[in-house]
């Protein structure tokens, strides 16, 4: 065994719990970067939507995709809407030596919008929960041959998220400027595991992180036509939580724990979204985010379709 490329390895495995967090906050981020009443307007005080996200996170080159399906309705003569969400997220990662990463799950998602009368505020609060499986396989040298042990635990995420935006704060012919402010709160456990197969399985402890995210950011929503505008979106994101770390034991050898302890972390992000109304009851939208290195995927698309009855 080399012992230093092994020590490694643990905590490469153990960064299933970076890739839980990327997870979590990727329905929140990516899906739902905005409220629900920011999508566009349609006839009809009730909604439903279908949409489809692929990320890449370039630091831990890590993939991420989801796909989500909800519904809306509109109370209070409109200043309030409601809605909900299902959706299913997965993740994939190469490891070291040819080892691989990989999670998979669901997760329920609830909004809730508020535009108090005669106000520019729009209110949004917005929560997720999920649940995820994860398969490691995790790979090292044992003398001149690669081994593999393989893992399998579970994770539990969520995320409550209270946002507020200053619609049109500054109009330039047509185009509005929207700033934004927003405060995350996130949590996620994985379970213990032990290893099976290879000559040197490991046994993980469970551990549990947390986090909490600041965003502030503007939006500028160009209006080329009444079925067309485009939004383009700067933002500076801060998140602080706990530290992915590794402990436990190899079972005859030794006992570890690398890695922990917490992190501070900022980054920026820009995005663009163009919206487009087929016709008075449906409209597609598409957008695309790029972030400099954070907890936010590097590069991030999504499309989506909404209908409205």
């Amino acid at each position: 065994m080399d012992v230093a490329e092994y020590h490694a390895t643990l905590y490469s495995a153990a960064g299933i719990a970076n890739t839980g967090e990327y997870l979590t906050w990727l329905p929140l981020n990516g899906a739902h970067h905005r409220p629900l009443m920011l999508t566009p307007s349609l006839s009809g005080d009730m909604c439903a939507w279908a949409t489809g996200d692929f990320a890449q996170h370039g630091p831990s080159s890590t993939g991420l995709a989801l796909a989500e399906i909800g519904a809306c309705t509109d109370l209070a003569g409109g200043s309030v809407r409601i809605g909900g969400a299902v959706g299913t997220a997965a993740s994939w990662q190469d490891l070291a030596l040819g080892g691989s990463a990989r999670m998979q799950g669901q997760y329920l998602l609830s909004e809730i919008d508020w535009q108090p009368d005669g106000t520019p505020l729009l209110l949004s609060l917005t929560g997720m929960i999920g649940s995820y499986a994860a398969k490691i396989d995790r790979a090292y040298s044992n003398g001149a041959a690669t081994a593999v042990s393989t893992g399998e635990t579970n994770a539990y995420g969520g995320v409550v998220r209270v946002r507020a935006d200053w619609l049109e704060a500054a109009v330039f012919g047509n185009t509005s400027i929207n700033p934004y402010a927003a405060l995350g709160l996130g949590s996620l456990h994985v379970n213990g595991y032990t290893e099976s197969g290879g000559p040197f399985p490991a046994v993980f402890n469970a551990q549990t992180l947390g986090h909490a995210d600041i965003r502030v950011g503007v939006t500028a929503v160009t209006t080329f036509s009444a079925q067309t505008k485009l939004s383009t979106t700067l933002e500076v994101a801060h998140r602080t939580g706990t530290a992915a770390g590794a402990s436990g034991s190899v079972p005859g050898l030794f006992d570890f724990s690398v890695g922990g302890g917490s992190y501070g972390q900022t980054w920026a992000r820009v995005g663009a979204e163009l919206d487009h109304a087929i016709n008075d009851s449906l409209s597609l939208s598409t957008s695309v985010h790029l972030a400099t290195n954070g907890r936010d995927p590097s590069v991030s698309l999504s499309a989506g379709i909404k209908g409205a009855f």
